[in-house]
């Protein structure tokens, strides 16, 4: 299932009224937002402007650009404004909180305990658990059914995480990180996570050795493969246990 939100008609600016083409679907209309930002034909890069401008819920504006500094691409410098800081940025976003799970991975006791959350979580939280599950379980798709009993509590509404993870899977798919494939629900990472996931599990060792760096020869050692691999199969066994 995809989110099919159309796009809403604002009030009239200057006393005039364009209207979008007809059915025009959210995705499209982020698709033309984000490829203005990146070419910096957006300078005024405020909530209400870019809502008016682009004939888009200032409400879906605001989700996707909190989603956007969640992930590093931008950066909000008042009340509904926002410097646009570019795509590039999200990969180094991506490293460190990934690498954050990996450490605290080794003090949690369940990856339920370790991806989950409380009510009401951000989109941006709920982008970065999201993007961080695929490394985490080595896996180039997943299943957004499954991955929303992963993260809900059983306390809150699991519609409300749902209708969250709809928002956040339509902007992914719009920046480029996933992609919904041909089966129902389920999505597909488009970026290679190798170097991120290596990064974190350096991290991880690092930790385990009582460093808070990465040291020069945990470095040139690297990343044992088979290390790596069991590493997947275990947490596989554990991903399966929550359905």
């Amino acid at each position: 299932m995809m989110l099919q939100e159309e796009i809403s008609i604002p009030c009239p600016i200057n006393g005039f009224q364009i209207s979008p083409a007809p059915h025009q679907k959210l995705a499209e209309i982020f698709e033309v937002i984000k490829n203005d930002l990146e070419n910096g034909r957006i300078t005024n890069c405020s909530i209400m402007h870019i809502s008016q401008t682009y004939f888009v819920q200032h409400r879906r504006v605001y989700d996707f650009f909190s989603l956007m500094t969640a992930l590093g691409a931008c950066k909000c410098i008042s009340s509904g404004r926002f410097q646009w800081e570019g795509l590039d940025k999200i990969k180094e976003t991506i490293k460190e909180y990934y690498a954050s799970f990996e450490v605290e991975s080794l003090n949690k006791s369940s990856i339920k305990v370790l991806f989950g959350f409380g009510k009401s979580p951000s989109l941006g939280r709920l982008a970065k658990n999201f993007i961080c599950l695929f490394l985490f379980l080595g896996v180039k798709h997943l299943q957004m059914q499954k991955v929303v009993k992963l993260l809900h509590d059983r306390k809150s509404d699991v519609k409300s995480i749902e209708r969250r993870m709809y928002i956040v899977l339509k902007f992914l798919t719009v920046i480029g990180l996933i992609d919904h494939t041909n089966n129902p629900s389920e999505y597909e990472i488009l970026f290679d996570p190798t170097e991120i996931i290596e990064y974190g599990i350096l991290k991880r060792r690092a930790c385990l050795e009582g460093n808070f760096v990465i040291s020069i020869e945990t470095l040139l050692n690297g990343v044992d493969q088979s290390f790596l691999k069991n590493l997947y199969f275990q947490r596989a066994l554990e991903f399966k246990k929550v359905f």
